[in-house]
């Protein structure tokens, strides 16, 4: 089966997992995808779940899902953001929109038996962490 997640490379000078963890990785994107598609949950399109494999060798890097808003709220969010409006009902509400749906998503991903919560990684703050039963890669 191939993957459609998204896949984020280390950067220059940064190490990458090798090609058993890559495949590991890959192998839980596509749990995880099936899982959230099986819930009804749309995956890989232009809004909803969207599911990315960071390929560093470091903390940083794992299986991520991040929930990307409808263009109709992110465009709002946007441009409230370009006119400054940082904690304005734009923006607060694709963060809770954001907030709710990983949090759902962590249910229904632990539910299957994955273990999921949300990412301690500064850059994903509104994404959940994806680990296999078990917890070993990812």
């Amino acid at each position: 089966m191939t993957t459609s997640a998204e896949f984020v490379t280390a950067s220059d000078g940064m190490e990458t997992v090798g090609d058993v963890e890559r495949a590991l990785r890959t192998d839980l994107a596509d749990a995880v995808r099936s899982e959230l598609t099986g819930a009804g949950l749309p995956v890989g399109d232009e809004s909803g779940a969207e599911v990315e494999v960071d390929l560093g060798d470091d903390a940083s890097g794992g299986v991520f899902v991040t929930w990307r808003a409808g263009s109709l709220h992110v465009e709002d969010a946007n441009r409230s953001l370009i006119d400054g409006g940082f904690d304005d009902a734009a923006t607060r509400r694709t963060d809770v929109i954001g907030t709710a749906m990983r949090d759902s998503m962590i249910t229904i991903l632990s539910a299957a038996g994955f273990e999921a919560s949300p990412s301690d990684d500064e850059m994903r703050p509104l994404a959940l962490r994806v680990h296999p039963r078990g917890g070993t890669s990812g």
